[in-house]
C-alpha cells in the first residue's frame, strides 16, 4: 500500500498539470496551430477591426513554414467577431528568401488586384518578423507595378489626410487604441503641419487633441508632461501625477507613447519619471 499511494498522487499531479487552462489576453488570437506538436512563435500582425482600421493583433505561429502561415491568417476567409483578414483566399506564396535583412517574396498573380490599404496591412505584418527592415514584393518574378522598389516601416498604414494640410507637411505615425475592451493598437500616418514644436511635443498634442474617428486615445485630460530631455538614444519624460491615477490602463497609455515615440524618433529607450521619481523604463525590444 505504501509504494502505491506515491505512485497514484504522482499521476493526479500529472493529470491536474495538464488540464489547467492557459490564459491568455483578449486580443490574442488562438486556432488549431497552437496544438500542434512542433515549435510555435508568438507574432504581431495586422487585421481589420470592426472600425475597418488595420490593427496590431497577436497570433500563434508555427516555426515551420513561419510566413506560409503568416499569410493564410491575412486572408479574407480569417474572420472572427473582432478582426478580419483581407488578402484574396487564391494568393500563393511562389517563393522568397531573406538575406541582408530584406525578403523578396514572390506571389501568384492575386497580389495585383490588392487595395494600397491592405497591401501596407501585408507590408507591415511581414516587416514584424524577425530580421525584416525591407521588404521586396514580386508577382511572377516581376517586381509589383505602381510602387517604390522596396517597402519598409516608412511605408503609410492607416493613412489620414487632414484639410488643414498644408504643403510639405512631417509625416508621422501615431498610435491610437482600437477601443476599452480590446485595447489593441492602431498606428494611424498622419500628416503634420510644419512646426517649430519638438516632435515629442507634436506626437503628444496629437494623441491628446487630434483622435480619428472610431479610436480613442488614453491620455487623461490633466495629464501633463512637466519636462523632458533627449540624451543619444534615449528619452527622458517627466510627467505629473496623472499617469498613475488610473492604474488599470497605466500599461495600454504607456503603450500608446512609447510605440509613437520610437515610431517617429531615432531612440531605443524611454525613461517615466513622475514628480521626478523613476517609474518604468520602455525599450525599443520590448514595444
Amino acid at each position: 500500500m505504501k509504494k502505491i499511494f506515491p505512485t497514484i498522487l504522482f499521476l493526479f499531479f500529472l493529470t491536474a498539470l495538464f488540464t489547467i487552462p492557459t490564459i491568455q489576453e483578449k486580443n490574442t488570437l488562438r486556432t488549431n496551430l497552437e496544438i500542434q506538436k512542433e515549435e510555435i512563435t508568438n507574432h504581431q500582425i495586422y487585421l481589420l477591426n470592426k472600425e475597418d482600421y488595420l490593427t496590431e493583433v497577436d497570433v500563434y505561429i508555427p516555426k515551420e513554414k513561419e510566413i506560409e502561415n503568416l499569410i493564410e491568417y491575412l486572408k479574407v476567409e480569417n474572420t472572427t467577431s473582432n478582426w478580419k483578414g483581407y488578402l484574396p483566399k487564391d494568393l500563393k506564396i511562389i517563393d522568397y528568401e531573406i538575406k541582408e535583412n530584406l525578403l523578396k517574396i514572390n506571389f501568384s498573380k492575386e497580389l495585383e488586384t490588392i487595395p494600397k490599404k491592405y497591401l501596407s496591412g501585408l507590408i507591415h505584418s511581414l516587416l514584424k518578423l524577425d530580421q525584416v527592415e525591407e521588404i521586396e514584393l514580386l508577382v511572377e518574378s516581376n517586381l509589383l507595378k505602381g510602387y517604390e522598389k522596396r517597402f519598409n516601416k516608412t511605408f503609410p498604414i492607416n493613412e489620414i489626410y487632414e484639410r488643414t494640410t498644408r504643403r510639405n507637411p512631417e509625416k508621422m505615425v501615431i498610435y491610437y487604441m482600437s477601443d476599452l475592451e480590446e485595447k489593441s493598437l492602431v498606428p494611424v500616418t498622419k500628416y503634420i503641419n510644419p512646426t517649430s514644436k519638438n516632435k515629442i511635443e507634436v506626437i503628444l498634442e496629437e494623441l491628446k487633441t487630434s483622435i480619428p474617428e472610431g479610436l480613442i486615445s488614453l491620455i487623461p485630460e490633466k495629464l501633463e508632461l512637466l519636462d523632458y530631455e533627449v540624451e543619444n538614444d534615449m528619452v527622458i519624460l517627466n510627467w505629473n501625477q496623472e499617469l498613475e491615477k488610473d492604474k488599470e490602463n497605466e500599461k495600454f497609455l504607456l503603450k500608446e507613447i512609447s510605440s509613437s515615440l520610437f515610431q517617429n524618433m531615432e531612440i531605443t529607450s524611454i525613461l517615466y519619471k513622475v514628480d521626478g521619481h523613476l517609474l518604468k523604463i520602455d525599450t525599443k525590444s520590448k514595444i
